[in-house]
């Protein structure tokens, strides 16, 4: 009836795009707010042995079968991290890593929802423990290449690894999860890797290392930086180096850590479109992004603030939604606003000030430092 009407579900390529990438933060967060419960509790009720094994895995270090079951008794029935004792806001995470965590989860409070999510966590626990055994039937000599990816990926252990690598993570949790002194639930709190992080990126080539962190799709402006890392990975210090000599550098740095934690996920948002915008808006592509806008624009048309948020929200990966709440701080929230070249330039110079101070406040405020450590890099 209405052939030229947009139904209600449709999606631009942005908006799936930005959704998508909503989901895997939220996936992020939940894993990192996991750890930090994991490593405090082990800090208060775990040996200095069982807390070295958690420091490995927060790390990103490599984590044997039999490093997991010394740390196993734990998420029991009885331990602290067992389904049902967890708190309601680390139970709601848990459910994001281990993947029945749905967006519109989110509409209702932590409190109602956990008893749910810890009965959908337990249901995926059987899920994937049947899997485990079909796996073990079958054999994991026949899987073929993309299969092993799957099965690793399911279990939210890393995937990048090549075939032979991939089998031997699958042999360990599925050995894992046969023992009767290991607890199913150990395995989603801390997972078998056979190699350090750094070794498996050392591994890849550095064009993979770039599809892995999406590399390929930043502004020019911001790809630098990145690249520069994925090609000098191989070079990097271990992340066991640094590590703390005595209990007081061991307490400053917790202190640093807990100073950081308290900066809120809106704050560390607007901090990261900041700097995004500030190395996006420089004088050549702000000229390249109006002369893009002009051709579909008729003569008389200006091109306005809605134009420019869309344009950089597609160039720099970002939701318009983002973009805007750093306009709407330079006065600049009226879509239907007629924007010149020169205040976008302007708006650049002055988020690469803003982000600059930031940077020079945080290592100023970093416990731990002396007064004469922060003049000399001032």
């Amino acid at each position: 009836m209405f052939p030229d009407l947009i139904p209600s579900t449709f999606e631009s390529e942005n908006q799936g795009r930005n959704k998508a990438f909503t989901t895997l933060m939220g996936t992020v967060r939940a894993r990192r707010r996991l750890a930090e419960y994991l490593s405090s509790t082990a800090f208060v009720s775990f040996t200095k042995e069982q807390q070295e094994v958690v420091r490995f895995s927060a790390m990103g270090e490599a984590v044997t079968a039999n490093q997991i079951r010394l740390i196993a008794p734990h998420f029991g029935r009885e331990g602290p991290f067992n389904v049902y004792q967890i708190p309601n806001g680390i139970a709601v995470a848990l459910a994001r890593t281990v993947g029945v965590y749905k967006a519109y989860h989110g509409l209702v409070p932590n409190k109602i929802m956990a008893p749910y999510m810890r009965r959908k966590i337990l249901r995926q626990y059987h899920k994937t423990r049947e899997d485990d055994r079909m796996l073990r039937l079958e054999g994991l000599d026949d899987l073929t290449d993309e299969e092993l990816i799957k099965a690793n990926l399911v279990r939210g252990m890393r995937w990048t690894e090549d075939a032979e690598t991939l089998r031997i993570q699958l042999e360990w949790w599925i050995s894992l999860g046969r023992d009767p002194d290991v607890p199913y639930n150990t395995l989603f709190w801390v997972k078998p890797t056979r190699y350090s992080l750094k070794e498996s990126m050392k591994r890849l080539p550095v064009e993979q290392r770039r599809q892995l962190l999406g590399i390929q799709h930043l502004p020019e402006s911001i790809r630098g930086n990145l690249e520069t890392l994925c090609e000098t990975v191989d070079t990097a210090p271990s992340m066991s180096e640094g590590k703390p000599e005595d209990a007081d550098q061991l307490v400053e740095k917790l202190a640093e850590l807990n100073a950081k934690t308290k900066i809120s996920d809106k704050d560390i948002a607007i901090q990261n479109i900041q700097i995004s915008l500030g190395a996006y808006l420089t004088e050549p592509n702000v000229k390249r992004m109006f002369e893009d806008i002009r051709k579909s624009k008729t003569v008389n048309e200006y091109i306005t603030v809605t134009d420019v948020i869309d344009f950089i929200g597609s160039e720099t990966h970002n939701s318009s939604h983002v973009v805007s709440t750093v306009f709407d701080a330079f006065d600049q929230s009226s879509g239907v606003k007629a924007i010149t070249e020169s205040t976008l330039i302007s708006i650049g110079a002055r988020c690469r000030e803003a982000s600059k101070a930031h940077v020079d406040v945080s290592s100023q405020s970093s416990p731990g430092k002396q007064p004469s450590e922060v003049i000399a890099k001032n």
